[in-house]
């Protein structure tokens, strides 16, 4: 699942490319893991690379989606609403100069980078396919993200120098750990996502020749839950649509043997969120002033 509960139980790095420096001392290991800059989708003969790449960037958010349920009398959950939730990808790249296939995707609730609810890593390999990785962060490094929550701008230095260190007597954790099954697979074919969205507009033939639709390459995945009673299974499917200035998400949770939602909308309405900013030259251009708010105190006027 691209945002909400895709849960780590793998500690494989699948097929993230890194260099890796390790220097030993005594029982301590300090390791510099760090992304190369991906050739796997920056070929020019790949007709979704460039396009997807420039659009999946920068912030979005489903405020004015809220506003509308609520008018309409629709809470989250059992209500057939959506919660308020703001989404940030920012560029990892090693070398400024190439355009990177890699994201660090955080999502926070209400408008407040403080509430950040899941951190991803997200790498987009095989140019053939156009596949995306999903990796959840080492605690440590999530922590020191979180700490910039409202600078994601810090967050690629950040995440390449940050360091592994491991002690013979705690459990190893890598610096990025692959979340299984949970590849999404990217298309320029409206058709893949259609049927799962309920009740909404049909997009134009322009929206539909510079949009981007994902699904996930196993169709669902059964994973483990770290917020509910340990051992407890989630059945996750989800479906993505990414416009020049929409991003949809269409994440929903069962209970693998009850089929009851967890989380998700229950209409089947996928999360709209509209574009907030995007990233260009290292920096964050803001495109929409009236949520420009939900990027943080820095950013409200009242």
């Amino acid at each position: 699942s691209l945002s909400l509960n895709c849960n780590n139980n793998n500690n494989s790095n699948g097929l993230f490319r890194t260099t890796t420096i390790t220097k030993t001392q005594g029982t301590k290991t300090t390791t510099n893991l760090f992304s190369s800059s991906s050739p796997s989708f920056n070929d020019d003969n790949n007709n979704i690379s460039d396009g997807f790449l420039s659009t999946f960037v920068g912030d979005f958010d489903n405020y004015n989606q809220v506003v509308e349920d609520r008018k309409n009398g629709l809470l989250p959950k059992e209500g057939g609403g959506h919660e308020h939730i703001h989404c940030t990808l920012i560029p990892v790249s090693v070398d400024d100069t190439k355009r990177s296939s890699s994201r660090l995707a955080a999502f926070y609730l209400d408008g407040n980078p403080k509430r950040i609810f899941r951190f991803r890593y997200y790498d987009i390999v095989d140019k053939t396919n156009a596949r995306m990785m999903l990796y959840s962060l080492h605690p440590e490094l999530e922590l020191q993200l979180r700490q910039e929550a409202e600078n994601p701008m810090k967050w690629n230095d950040i995440f390449l120098r940050f360091n592994v260190t491991t002690d013979d007597t705690i459990p190893k954790q890598e610096k990025i750990n692959l979340l299984p099954k949970c590849d999404v697979q990217w298309s320029t074919d409206y058709n893949m996502v259609r049927d799962a969205y309920s009740g909404m507009k049909k997009i134009s033939i322009e929206e539909e020749s510079s949009s981007y639709h994902g699904t996930m390459v196993h169709g669902e995945a059964l994973i483990d839950s770290l917020t509910m009673t340990a051992g407890t299974k989630i059945l996750i499917r989800d479906q993505l649509s990414l416009f020049p200035n929409e991003f949809w998400i269409h994440d929903r949770g069962f209970n693998p043997a009850t089929m009851e939602f967890i989380y998700g909308n229950q209409r089947n309405v996928p999360y709209r969120l509209e574009r907030v900013s995007t990233v260009d030259k290292g920096k964050r251009v803001v495109t929409s002033s009236d949520l420009e708010w939900t990027l943080g105190n820095q950013f409200r006027t009242e």
